[in-house]
């Protein structure tokens, strides 16, 4: 299998000492590499070889270390080198706390630097860290989380718990948001003014913008509103966004009939249930977009489909769309030409640097899943492996020779590492469940 160069993101840590305060004292991490500076920062060809993806819980990882967050919304900063897991924490005495604060916001007791960047997906690059904050402003500080500057904020209308999912770029931030309620504008008695929320919208809507991390500039590239939308599958590939919008006709209902307060169209009022959701599977659209965001043009891969189930992968020069009631799986150029058919569907699927890397159930007994790489450039099969140890990894991202999964090692379901050849192998010695409690 050719396998892309292994990039080397790692910092450099001369004055950059990561340090988590146990019983047994004082743990520092020096992350070594290649392109980076005697100070500690990355070299300027590193800073687009990661991936933020949303699905993993805000990780940002790199094919070297990884920034996540435990359970409780701890950062925690995971070497792939020295196979530690730090929280990313600078203070020898620190006691890894929540800061406390009043009911106004004030601050009574300082706590842990790990709990206080954001809650969602960080960005390391060079020597600085950027992050949205808890107030909806664009931040930049150095690598310890100090000497904050904030770049951009977020429109009036909207704030940070609108934010469903945060990605990056090299040098933009990427955000879906989800508007559910009517926004009504109230003037003060200063001129000024602010948005509230009133009724709950009819209809979702959904949105997708970018602010630039040198300047903090707006932009919005997409929004629609429909029944039963959502946006949650994205890749950034080069200066290119990929991402499908699924939406409905009609308004949604369960299988025991309810509609959760949205209004039947009237001609659609004596179908039954069953009748109903038929209709409902009939008139469920897929739009696959490509959004170029350094020349702003917006272009459409996909329109219009109907596939009520399905999953989407995107990869590097392809996407791949699988039909879940068929065992079927099309193959797609961004241009929206089909250029392969594989005789399965997708069961599930890891973000890869190269080639599409997907597994498929076998029809066995133990229904334990077959994993492969797919060529990118003819569909071909290249490499396949069946599950280490059943439903215990399952890969999501695949970044040189490392994967990250979710894994169940210990009894309990958390994110996890193990290297690339490893998996192939079956070999799970060398596996490391991450620090999630």
């Amino acid at each position: 299998m050719k396998l892309v160069k292994r990039i080397t993101l790692l910092l450099v840590v001369l004055c950059f000492m990561i340090t988590a305060c146990k019983k047994t004292g004082e743990i520092e991490s020096s992350l070594k590499s290649d392109n980076a500076s005697e100070t500690g920062a990355f070299s300027g060809e590193s800073v687009s070889s990661f991936v933020c993806y949303w699905n993993a819980h805000n990780i940002v990882f790199s094919s070297d270390y990884c920034l996540y967050h435990n359970d409780h919304g701890r950062l925690q900063i995971f070497d792939t080198n020295s196979k530690k897991d730090l929280i990313y924490c600078f203070d020898v005495g620190c006691e890894q706390k929540q800061t406390k604060r009043s009911m106004t916001g004030e601050v009574l007791e300082q706590g842990c630097i790990a709990y206080e960047i954001s809650a969602k997906s960080v960005l390391m690059k060079d020597d600085k860290l950027y992050f949205l904050n808890y107030s909806g402003e664009l931040c930049v500080s150095d690598r310890q989380g100090a000497n904050r500057r904030v770049i951009g904020h977020l429109p009036d209308y909207m704030n940070y718990e609108n934010i469903s999912d945060l990605f990056y770029s090299g040098d933009k931030m990427f955000a879906i948001y989800y508007l559910p309620y009517e926004l009504i504008e109230i003037k003060d008695n200063d001129g000024s003014s602010h948005w509230i929320s009133g009724e709950k919208k009819e209809k979702d809507v959904r949105g997708m913008f970018s602010m630039d991390l040198s300047d903090g500039k707006y932009t919005e590239f997409f929004n629609a509103e429909n029944y039963g939308s959502y946006l949650c599958q994205y890749d950034v590939r080069g200066d290119h966004v990929y991402f499908a919008y699924w939406y409905c006709d009609i308004p949604y209902m369960g299988i025991t009939g309810d509609t959760f307060g949205l209004v039947i169209p009237e001609e659609l009022i004596e179908l039954s249930v069953e009748e109903y959701r038929d209709e409902m599977h009939k008139r469920t659209w897929l739009d696959i977009f490509d959004y170029n965001y350094k020349t702003g043009e917006l272009n459409t891969c996909i329109k219009h489909m109907n596939i009520p189930e399905g999953n989407i992968v995107f990869c590097r020069d392809f996407f791949a769309l699988s039909y879940d009631k068929i065992a079927k799986t099309v193959l797609y150029r961004y241009n929206g030409e089909s250029f392969n058919e594989l005789d399965y569907s997708i069961y599930s699927s890891a973000w890869s640097d190269e080639h599409l890397f997907c597994s498929k159930r076998e029809s066995n007994a133990q229904a334990s899943s077959i994993y492969m790489l797919v060529d990118e450039a003819n569909g071909e099969t290249i490499r396949t492996t069946s599950e280490p140890i059943p439903n215990t990894i399952m890969p999501i991202v695949v970044f040189g020779e490392s994967v990250y999964c979710y894994m169940n090692l210990t009894g309990d379901w958390c994110k996890g590492y193990i290297p690339l050849e490893d998996f192939w192998n079956g070999d799970i010695s060398n596996a490391v469940q991450l620090n999630c409690s």
